[in-house]
């Protein structure tokens, strides 16, 4: 892969280029949500993918077509509405958030931030998340499956920041 951050985003939209469309977009700030309120909960990581994994079966056997949804008899926008990560509570005794939990999460949401703000197709993203996700909850934990050798797809992408990847288009915001 290219060596600056530009030459990365590049290269990437190059092979993966294409525009969100608004169901895609509205998938990812979803998803964006639900690590967010994870993060602030300092729990609920397990209950989060649980969430986000039936989804991601839907997407893989569609081809990643968000559309394909209601197909499915699936209102993603009824889901979405019922499952809104502001209004989902963690109970006190879940578990606290592995650092490794804490960092995967943050890699989500920065990834997210990738794919949108520099034009990347939503395959890319879905994939990704698939990989990571599949992988956590056959393992049980994500602690787990690093220590049987797993290696997120989504790591290391909460090292970059704006100064990285560009801030956001005003028009998305």
């Amino acid at each position: 892969m290219p060596g600056t951050e530009q030459e990365r985003a590049d290269a990437l939209k190059c092979k993966y280029g294409g525009e969100l469309s608004q169901d895609e977009r509205a998938f990812l700030d979803w998803v964006q949500g639900l690590f967010k309120k994870v993060l602030a909960a300092d729990r609920g990581f397990h209950i989060a993918l649980e969430l986000i994994a039936p989804k991601m079966l839907v997407l893989l056997r569609a081809k990643f077509d968000v559309s394909k949804f209601s197909e499915t008899n699936i209102d993603i926008y009824k889901f979405f509405q019922d499952h809104n990560p502001d209004e989902i509570f963690f109970e006190s005794g879940d578990a606290a958030l592995t650092e490794r939990e804490r960092v995967f999460c943050r890699d989500v949401i920065a990834v997210v931030d990738f794919v949108v703000r520099n034009g990347i197709g939503f395959p890319l993203i879905a994939n990704l998340l698939c990989h990571d996700i599949d992988e956590i909850l056959r393992a049980t934990s994500l602690d787990i499956a690093i220590n049987r050798g797993f290696s997120p797809k989504t790591s290391g992408w909460g090292e970059y920041n704006a100064e990285s990847f560009g801030d956001p288009d005003e028009t998305q915001e």
